[in-house]
């Protein structure tokens, strides 16, 4: 069963709470309930998962893929010693790099600057 939202009319699974296209409030949508879209601002919109534009709205994450050969490359250059540092800036700084790899990169360079700032933690210890 699914609950079909009132202000889009997208169809979604029994137990949401929110809307996952206008996050509207379904607390009060029952799973197989019959709804009125009672809003204008989604005229014609398809209630088969796909947006206005016709792409899928629920797997269009999924999209954001990157090669093994990709990652093999990424993870060749961010062992060479600063290399990786521009490497890992070019990533953060391109605005078409996909989001698993900005995110890679974020976690990367925060991992980094730990690193340095516990190398330098211990040569001021000795």
């Amino acid at each position: 069963m699914i609950k079909v939202c009132p202000k889009c009319g997208y169809q979604n699974d029994e137990d949401a709470i929110y809307c996952l296209q206008c996050l509207e409030d379904l607390k009060n949508v029952l799973p197989g309930e019959e709804v009125k879209i009672n809003s204008t601002e989604f005229t014609g919109y398809n209630t088969n998962n796909m947006s206005p534009l016709g792409h899928s709205l629920q797997y269009e994450h999924y999209n954001d893929d990157v090669s093994i050969g990709a990652w093999i490359g990424i993870s060749i250059a961010l062992g060479i010693p600063i290399i990786n540092i521009i490497v890992l800036i070019w990533i953060l700084t391109s605005s078409s790099t996909n989001r698993t790899l900005k995110n890679y990169a974020i976690a990367q360079f925060i991992l980094m600057c730990i690193g340095i700032v516990l190398t330098g933690l211990l040569l001021l210890i000795r």
